[in-house]
């Protein structure tokens, strides 16, 4: 006769533990999650101040936006100035 084990995510963890290990799961998930958001805000952020500083130096094109194809453009005339002197890495 077989002895029956239910299986789940954690084979290494006793199933007594098992509802400590999932709310641990769940902890670190969504800490990553808040993580990864206040990352993307930061990043954001650091994009319209450098929009706002290009603008402010008189740079055509540049303007304070959240619009994904004004940005592209953007990072596409900031290539592009920075090909016209190589000294600028």
């Amino acid at each position: 006769m077989k002895n029956s084990v239910a299986i789940h995510p954690f084979p290494h963890i006793e199933p007594q533990h098992f509802d400590e290990a999932s709310f641990s799961l769940l902890f670190q998930e969504e800490s990553l999650r808040q993580f990864d958001t206040d990352l993307v805000l930061q990043i954001d952020q650091k994009v319209a101040e450098q929009q706002q500083t290009l603008e402010s130096a008189g740079v055509p094109g540049f303007r304070v936006t959240n619009n994904p194809t004004e940005i592209k453009v953007q990072m596409h005339l900031v290539d592009f100035i920075r090909r016209l002197n190589p000294n600028l890495q």
